[in-house]
């Protein structure tokens, strides 16, 4: 075997090389780092999402100067898990005893694909032990962390995923959006499990969404309780791994009770159950939460939020329109369709 010496430039280029994705100019881009966490993952998973972030940000961190490559790999794992590709679970004790462990680990989803039309197919999943996903005469369109085969490119190609091993998830199945539901309906359901639930005791560094604060901005709405009464969604510490979502009751600003979201086996995360519940205590209050449509030009539409969005709308979102803005959650959308997303806001 003989040792050959390479240039950053070239390393990072055999890298992209083997991985099929562009790899960018002095910042990695995005594309280059989603392929090398869903190859790490392919080797490491199951594991804690710090865990695979630091591998990833080890590996590749002497070969660019971008001072905020661990915080771009931290956001773009998200974006895996919400589309689908990594899947985050809180870790149990046994098979026989269902109780969490103070931890979520990330687990590679089997690889599958779902037919967003007749002609385009997203590519889902992550082969065990770096396996090539695809045969290897499929060249896949790949933009920010989502993967895309054409019937242009391959006019068969439903048949070839299927010959490979690849499943079929239907487009209902995996976008599914929760159930229509009045904000009074979801308060009242989260209501009774909180009702029922027993006394908690002093929380330290808990944080709560205040409703009292009225402000476009997410983050501006985060407080420590100070003397607060009421029903809150919060968050709060935990040994190992990010904090835990909840909803809890305070009084002058002690925890009385609360509930960890999500709640039971549901497939859902905690924030996503946590977003929908403080949208319904926000409208109840009589300041539902807003968005900004904004008319482009003739052909495209943008849709700014100023909150984060549930993995069902990402989801969607990832798939017919383009990221953009300062937002939290910004999108282009051809006009007809920013119109028809919109509604859907509206409704959900």
């Amino acid at each position: 075997m003989e040792l050959v010496t390479l240039s950053i430039s070239e390393a990072v280029g055999s890298v992209g090389e083997q991985l099929s994705t562009a790899t960018g100019e002095g910042q990695l881009s995005r594309e280059f780092l989603a392929a090398n966490l869903r190859r790490t993952a392919s080797l490491f998973c199951p594991t804690t999402p710090r865990a695979l972030v630091s591998a990833v940000d080890d590996a590749l961190s002497p070969l660019c100067t971008d001072a905020d490559l661990r915080a771009k790999c931290r956001d773009i794992l998200q974006d895996l898990i919400a589309i689908g590709d990594l899947m985050e679970y809180d870790e149990v004790a046994s098979a026989t005893d269902d109780r969490p462990l103070d931890r979520r680990l990330v687990y590679a989803a089997p690889p599958y694909f779902v037919a967003l039309t007749d002609a385009r197919f997203l590519i889902l999943g992550i082969a065990p032990d770096g396996i090539d996903q695809v045969p290897e005469e499929v060249q896949l369109l790949t933009k920010n962390h989502i993967r895309t085969l054409s019937t242009g490119d391959f006019p068969n190609a439903r048949q070839l995923l299927l010959n490979h091993g690849l499943h079929e998830v239907p487009y209902e199945a995996w976008a599914k959006s929760p159930k229509v539901e009045s904000a009074e309906a979801v308060i009242s359901r989260m209501n009774k499990v909180l009702d029922a639930s027993g006394p908690c005791g002093r929380i330290e560094e808990l944080r709560v969404l205040d409703g009292s604060i009225v402000s476009p901005w997410y983050k501006d709405r985060w407080v420590s309780p100070r003397g607060q009464s009421g029903r809150f969604v919060g968050t709060r510490p935990r040994k190992f791994g990010a904090d835990l979502w909840c909803y809890i009751q305070l009084e002058d600003g002690e925890a009385q009770s609360l509930v960890d979201l999500p709640l039971g086996r549901s497939l859902e995360r905690g924030c996503d159950q946590a977003w929908r519940l403080q949208c319904a205590l926000d409208a109840e209050l009589g300041h539902p939460q807003t968005y900004l449509l904004t008319e482009l030009d003739r052909n495209r539409g943008q849709i700014d939020i100023h909150t984060p969005s549930p993995n069902w709308l990402q989801r969607r979102w990832d798939c017919i329109g383009s990221r953009a803005g300062d937002s939290v959650f910004s999108y282009v959308f051809d006009l007809h369709e920013a119109a028809s997303e919109a509604a859907l806001l509206e409704e959900r």
